[in-house]
């Protein structure tokens, strides 16, 4: 079952959810069949981690439930259900008004593993968090932590959809450009179509309309791959170039794809543009 879960986040990674799906499901059929209960706690983290990118939140809060009312719940694990299940709640105006409070203690328990496999995913989980509940100053400043801890590692290709947003409103996309020549090393789909997004973004300045083809280009792909909510976050910068050149009736075509993408999610949709 371990072997599926590696293998699985690796794929995710890479090539998007639809190659992962299956080979966290077969590694949760196998963990749960020869009732290794550790295996299936993390496999059901990975899968719930998989479903958030997919866009299928209510199927990620079902994966996160489980592992949550497992029998001899792994302490590690505790910020990997929790911390996903505060971001969907804060994305749909449903999260406890102690939300910030928990996400913190989760921050702090995943900073004391030392494992950057906890603390970035922390991270992310609160920068998310901070968007939708607190000051987006915060949740800036999580993104840039994100970058910094990272480097130019898979755990930021992992946290890049929130991040690269934040970063260029906040007017940082210096941080991930520094990174882009080291980063390109992961030559495979997912990350292909995520530096695509920055790319255009960083060239957006001088010429916005080679930055809108290219963005709406690389949302397209992310589609392909499952990697919905990176595609939703790329089309809310989009419509905004969009907006700025004064072509309201394509703006208003790719709000409409984006909202058609991520159901049962208008406080974040509108959080970020897509209202």
């Amino acid at each position: 079952a371990t072997s599926y879960l590696n293998l699985g986040e690796q794929l995710r990674t890479d090539w998007g959810t639809h190659e992962a799906f299956s080979v966290h499901e077969r590694g949760l059929e196998i963990a749960l069949q020869r009732r290794i209960g550790g295996a299936e706690q993390f496999v059901r983290g990975s899968l719930a981690a998989d479903l958030f990118l997919a866009g299928r939140w209510d199927d990620a809060i079902e994966q996160v439930e489980a592992g949550l009312i497992a029998p001899d719940r792994l302490a590690y694990l505790e910020g990997g259900f929790r911390g996903p299940r505060i971001v969907i709640e804060a994305c749909r105006r449903m999260a406890p008004d102690d939300g910030l409070e928990q996400m913190a203690a989760l921050v702090s328990q995943a900073e004391g593993m030392e494992d950057l496999q906890a603390i970035v995913p922390a991270y992310h989980d609160a920068m998310w968090a901070h968007l939708m509940l607190g000051d987006e100053a915060d949740a800036v400043d999580l993104a840039r932590k994100i970058v910094d801890r990272s480097g130019a590692t898979r755990f930021l290709i992992d946290a890049w959809d929130l991040t690269v947003w934040l970063l260029r409103r906040a007017g940082e996309l210096d941080r991930i450009a520094a990174l882009l020549p080291e980063l390109r090393r992961f030559d495979m789909p997912r990350p292909r179509a995520a530096f695509s997004v920055t790319d255009a973004l960083l060239a957006e300045d001088n010429d916005p309309a080679s930055a809108l083809d290219a963005i709406e280009r690389a949302a397209a792909e992310l589609v392909n791959l499952g990697v919905v909510t990176e595609a939703v976050i790329a089309l809310a910068d989009a419509v905004r170039i969009a907006r700025n050149l004064g072509d309201q009736d394509r703006a208003e075509a790719l709000g409409q794809r984006a909202r058609s993408l991520l159901t049962d999610a208008d406080p974040f949709l509108e959080r970020i543009g897509l209202s």
